[in-house]
């Protein structure tokens, strides 16, 4: 099955239900720059992820950042 989150200011209940996600891979499209690259970084710290965006060189600065989170 698949599970979605849908970005939002957290409160500490949408925090506490991101560990729903635990064992499933997040996949974020835009993920080079602003709200995209935003939750690579916060999902990053949660488990497996995978990005992708049109922007190669700036898709490359958000996957060293999230490999260092």
């Amino acid at each position: 099955g698949y599970t979605t989150y849908t970005p939002s200011i957290a409160t500490e209940n949408e925090v506490y239900s991101m560990n729903r996600l635990e064992g499933k891979v997040v996949i974020i499209t835009g993920a080079s720059g602003g709200l995209g690259k935003q939750m690579a970084l916060r999902f990053a710290k949660k488990g497996k992820l995978a990005i992708c965006a049109r922007r190669e060189k700036k898709l490359q600065e958000t996957k060293d950042l999230c490999q260092q989170a």
